[in-house]
């Protein structure tokens, strides 16, 4: 094991934020839903109603979720340290298990007091649900889903919804008006894109390993990935079709935009990513076919009133699985 010890700076950035990415790229999840929704309830959102958000948000993602990354480092030590990208990691890179457990145990000592405070003060009595489901769940991806591809997958996509239910609850408890449809298909189209992209990031995690020699030669994912990723963007597809039916009464035409756009990149995505292009290539293509998209997005957009960054998620999630090249992705997210 290394012996070198971690400086204070990469100890102090490592505990406020161990996965950067994922508490940017998973964040505008949260704040996406919580914009459509508000979007499609036609609700006005006001000061108080965004600061209880925003501390739903603080402690789930911030401070409980961060946290299970933390956890999932010491308990990976040992195959990390021969990855040849995650041995990069603070815990695996220093050995620093103590560390790690210390900043572990203080993160979620501080989600549950600002938890309960939550619930003291203004009576939310699901969230302190959803912060023990967040813990089961990653609970049951360590000890049980990571023994199997195919188990991984369907919890880790499911995890997903821990960013879309507080995103609605929390507006729908504000305004005391309740759609539990609209929450169940908002939560689908979210899983549903989860599958797409996890099922595409980690079949070109396989080919990677597969690729230097590091990973089995036989993988679900290698053998079901690009499969799965197909029919997982049509059931998001459908997902957001429904939603947009259904709500188009409420004059929700941004929505119906941004599934126009999504179903548009999906299509292409589907029907480029079968070619042999290179990097260079692959890349000028989605920088085009994020310009065209967003060029839409704003004409859209300029006949409603409505916030300007709830139609960016649709393009946001399509770009983001659109890499299939884990080396390509590795550069986006080389702390992960």
């Amino acid at each position: 094991m290394n012996l070198k010890q971690p400086n204070i700076f990469e100890s102090i950035v490592y505990f406020l934020l161990p996965r950067p990415f994922d508490f940017i790229f998973k964040g505008t999840i949260f704040w996406g839903i919580y914009g459509i929704t508000i979007a499609i309830l036609r609700f006005s959102n006001d000061l108080q109603l965004f600061f209880i958000a925003l501390a739903l948000f603080f402690v789930h993602d911030f401070l409980i979720k961060q946290a299970t990354y933390i956890w999932n480092d010491i308990r990976d030590i040992n195959s990390d340290l021969v990855h040849p990208h995650k041995n990069r990691r603070y815990i695996p890179k220093y050995s620093a298990i103590k560390q790690g457990k210390i900043f572990y145990f203080i993160r979620i000592i501080l989600g549950v007091i600002f938890t309960i405070v939550i619930y003291i003060k203004y009576e939310i009595w699901w969230f302190p649900v959803i912060i023990l489901g967040t813990l089961i769940l990653q609970y049951l991806y360590d000890t049980w889903a990571k023994k199997r591809d195919s188990k991984r997958l369907i919890i880790a996509a499911v995890g997903y919804s821990e960013r879309v239910i507080p995103a609605v609850l929390v507006i729908m408890w504000y305004k005391n008006y309740y759609d539990v449809i609209l929450l169940i298909l908002l939560t689908g189209w979210v899983i549903s894109f989860a599958f797409v992209f996890l099922a595409a990031y980690w079949w070109a995690e396989k080919v990677f390993e597969l690729r230097i020699s590091f990973a089995p030669k036989q993988s679900w994912f290698i053998e079901n990935g690009q499969r799965v990723r197909k029919i997982s963007s049509l059931v998001m597809f459908i997902f957001g079709a429904i939603i947009t039916v259904i709500y188009s009464q409420l004059g929700n035409y941004l929505l119906f935009t941004n599934i126009f756009i999504l179903f548009i990149c999906n299509m292409l995505l589907l029907i480029y990513i079968k070619k042999p292009f290179d990097f260079k290539i692959r890349t000028c293509a989605l920088v085009i076919l994020a310009i065209i998209s967003i060029l839409l997005w704003i004409f859209g957009s300029t006949f409603i009133k409505w916030f300007i960054f709830v139609g960016i998620i649709p393009l946001y999630f399509n770009i983001m699985y659109s890499y299939i090249s884990y080396e390509d992705i590795n550069m986006i997210s080389m702390t992960k």
